[in-house]
């Protein structure tokens, strides 16, 4: 039997599919994450990829999603200097995310509301641990994102996610704002709230306080870790809340 038309009539092609899928739009959120803090364009500037060292352009045959990074060894084929690990990493996660859900909903539109969703909040964690601040253009996109498809698939129902979107950005800044009041320290940036926010619009409000309670866990348990080897730097939240998030959507609960 001829091996392609074995592999259309099996589940491996979509699955196969939606691999390649995650790469390429990994890849697209790699350029995301380098161009959107600095006031780059996005869609509408140089649509060629340039070495951050060299700043030669980056041939097609070099941009394949993690294969070229293998091939190149890590280094630029002009300049011959390293290249950021995250490129590889960020295609990966996103294959892994995209692979994953296809294999759970299929061709719905939850697939693609949920590829939406991870990739903002794998955008959003890279761009805050690189920088520390999270783009206030991603957080408000996905949460325009997150209450149009409130309104277009049954879960979580647009008034789950109004409600998610107000308390996700309320509760939080309640607590800040009395924590700076008493203490006279930031406990949370406004970035994370409008975070959270976001995170409220897709997913509704039930699940906040599981969100929190993992973010803040994770958050307590790297900065206790942090001080224990001698850093002190401030750590950001963001990852910790993107964490938090798919602990609470994917972790398996007891019925």
């Amino acid at each position: 039997m001829n091996i392609l038309h074995s592999l259309q009539n099996s589940s491996i092609a979509p699955l196969l599919l939606s691999t390649i899928f995650g790469l390429v739009l990994g890849s697209f959120l790699n350029v995301v994450i380098l161009r959107l803090p600095g006031g780059w364009q996005v869609f509408f500037g140089s649509m060629f990829s340039r070495c951050p060292q060299c700043e030669r352009r980056i041939g097609w045959y070099d941009n394949i999603p993690v294969l070229s990074y293998l091939l190149l060894r890590g280094c630029c084929r002009s300049c011959g200097k390293r290249i950021s690990l995250q490129y590889p990493l960020v295609e990966l996660i996103m294959a892994v995310i995209t692979t994953w859900l296809f294999h759970n909903y299929g061709p719905t539109p939850y697939f693609f509301l949920y590829t939406l969703f991870f990739a903002l909040l794998l955008a959003v964690a890279v761009i805050d641990l690189r920088l520390g601040t999270i783009p206030d253009s991603l957080v408000i996109f996905g949460c325009l994102a997150g209450m149009t498809a409130s309104v277009l698939t049954p879960f979580p129902g647009w008034i789950n996610a109004l409600i998610g979107m107000i308390l996700g950005c309320m509760v939080p800044l309640v607590v800040a704002t009395i924590y700076e009041w008493l203490r006279n320290k930031t406990l949370i940036g406004g970035g994370d709230i409008k975070l959270l926010g976001m995170i409220g619009a897709f997913v509704g409000w039930q699940p906040l306080g599981s969100i929190l309670f993992y973010s803040a866990f994770l958050g307590l348990l790297v900065a206790v870790g942090c001080r224990f080897i001698g850093k002190s730097d401030r750590l950001p939240f963001g990852p910790f809340l993107a964490i938090g998030t798919v602990l609470t959507l994917f972790a398996p609960h007891s019925s």
